[in-house]
């Protein structure tokens, strides 16, 4: 399991690149966990590879993907908030994907 103490919260640019690659892979079909574990495998900066490992590790012991990125304490509030209501309505890939624009246009 990724160590907590290590991870760094998230800048406006990493969380727009964390939530455009993880829509992709849910949006090709992929499970959460197997595009989390893909996305661990193929992360060259060594932080978001350690999220993705936490958030994993997360859901496979049961947790929601909201409730393991509030855990990591390393992304936005909104960004949190808004996967809550993603999971709760079904709709994680259209949320991620809106985070995604969002979080690039704060970004630049």
């Amino acid at each position: 399991m990724a160590q907590l103490k290590k991870l760094k919260r998230l800048n406006n640019a990493q969380t727009a690149y964390f939530c455009e690659q993880l829509w992709l892979m849910l949006n090709s079909g992929m499970q959460l966990n197997d595009g989390l574990d893909i996305l661990s495998e193929d992360m060259d900066d060594a932080n978001l590879r350690g999220i993705c490992v936490f958030l994993s590790d997360g859901i496979c012991n049961g947790d929601t993907l909201h409730q393991a990125m509030v855990d990591s304490r390393v992304f936005p509030e909104y960004a949190v908030s808004m996967v809550k209501i993603g999971g709760i309505s079904g709709r994680l890939d259209d949320v991620l994907r809106d985070l995604s624009e969002y979080y690039e246009n704060r970004a630049d």
